[in-house]
């Protein structure tokens, strides 16, 4: 069999890539490549560091991309929900856009403080408020 052109290359790096992204290990890569291809093992490595490759620089994306191309298709199916009067699904569109965008985040924070040391809370906020005008006067500064 001759050498592999350029497009069979690739088509049998994606093909690896999908068997290991289905979990297959390398024994059943090796017999895949060897039963639908006549590959030996090493040659069969070679397309599986190649497939490896592939998948990582997958993984390397561009949030801000992302995160606009995610927007993007929240609003189509927004928009779609509204208009066929799924009222329910564009409910969860708004619910998912907002977790998307960190608009969840709580509004109010209780503090549970069961430390020992309650200096700072238990000093007089007149103190307190003393040595934030000596700070801002002294332009930063360290008041005492």
């Amino acid at each position: 069999m001759g050498r592999a052109t350029e497009a069979e290359v690739i088509e049998r790096t994606n093909v690896v890539a999908e068997l290991l992204v289905r979990g297959a290990d390398r024994q059943r890569v090796l017999q895949y490549a060897a039963t639908n291809w006549g590959l030996a093992d090493r040659q069969a490595d070679t397309y599986i560091a190649k497939a490896n490759k592939a998948i990582a620089e997958s993984a390397a994306v561009e949030r801000d991309h992302e995160i606009g191309r995610g927007l993007r298709r929240l609003h189509y199916l927004y928009n779609r929900a509204v208009q066929e009067g799924n009222l329910r699904i564009a409910l969860e569109v708004v619910r998912e856009t907002n977790k998307m965008l960190g608009l969840n985040a709580p509004t109010q924070v209780e503090v549970d403080d069961k430390r020992e040391d309650r200096t700072l809370r238990d000093q007089d906020t007149t103190t307190l408020e003393g040595r934030l005008r000596a700070l801002r006067a002294n332009g930063g500064a360290r008041a005492n």
